[in-house]
């Protein structure tokens, strides 16, 4: 399939964040071109999106490409997936092809409309309505999700400034995006990110949904104070591609579980 131009928004001023991010949400952006096409990861393998942005600032210039390179899928939770997501950076002026691995994103994604086989838990009854264990894969989401709905699936009271949002047929939940440290800094994590939105309504069945992230470190051998100040960092990096605090509770660690949501 022939790639299409998408527009998407690369920021301008310079964010003092996780990745050294440029551009604050609030300053004008320019508009860079997406270009999104289709292609098997292997041959005979179904055909996946993947994506190229232009990236230019004061630390680089060449292209973002952005792979769905892995769909994973349990018979056991029809309505959810995971997608595996790779970033690559290719310098401009560099042979063709030639292009380096520089970040990875895991998303869970749980679509609310599948419907279930007689035996089968629905995705109310197994994320809403039960505890998953410390070894459960789908963790990470189950605990989103209790945050800011109840078992039947309405918008708890912490969660109604963010109920328009919530009634989403559809949640992605951002697991991981981790970034090569000698990457970091440069602005590409934020780009790698904006691209993944713009990718995203291609490769859901519904476009309506939400996204979810938690922006936490691993509190081991980190003090208090550096925690928290790298939590803070993260709310700036994700504030600054649209992500707003939606729900918050101190649970004993060194930083309080947050969740930030926004629409996709």
């Amino acid at each position: 399939m022939a790639g299409t131009p998408i527009e998407t928004q690369a920021a301008s001023e310079e964010l003092e964040g996780l990745d050294g991010s440029t551009k604050l949400a609030e300053k004008p952006s320019d508009t860079n071109k997406v270009t999104i096409t289709y292609a098997p990861r292997w041959p005979g393998d179904q055909d996946t999106p993947r994506a190229s942005c232009p990236v230019e600032n004061k630390h680089l210039k060449g292209t973002v490409e952005v792979h769905f390179h892995d769909i994973v899928t349990d018979d056991a939770f029809p309505w959810c997936h995971t997608v595996y997501i790779a970033i690559f950076y290719q310098a401009a002026g560099a042979p063709q092809n030639d292009s380096v691995g520089i970040a990875q994103i895991e998303l869970d994604i749980i679509d609310t409309s599948v419907p279930v086989c007689e035996g089968e838990e629905t995705w109310k009854e197994y994320l809403l309505e039960q505890s998953a264990g410390y070894d459960d894969s789908l963790r990470p989401i189950s605990v989103a999700p209790k945050c800011l709905l109840d078992r039947g699936g309405g918008v708890r009271e912490e969660g109604r400034r963010s109920g328009n949002v919530l009634g989403s047929r559809t949640f992605v939940y951002v697991c991981e995006l981790e970034l090569a440290m000698e990457w970091r800094k440069k602005g590409l994590g934020s780009v790698a990110m904006g691209v993944m939105h713009r990718m995203l309504p291609v490769h859901l069945v519904h476009s309506n949904a939400a996204m979810l992230l938690q922006p936490a470190i691993l509190n081991r051998g980190v003090s208090k104070d550096l925690a928290g100040e790298y939590q803070e960092m993260l709310f700036r990096f994700y504030g600054s591609l649209g992500y707003e605090n939606w729900f918050a509770k101190k649970n004993g660690a060194q930083t309080p579980y947050t969740l930030m949501g926004r629409k996709l």
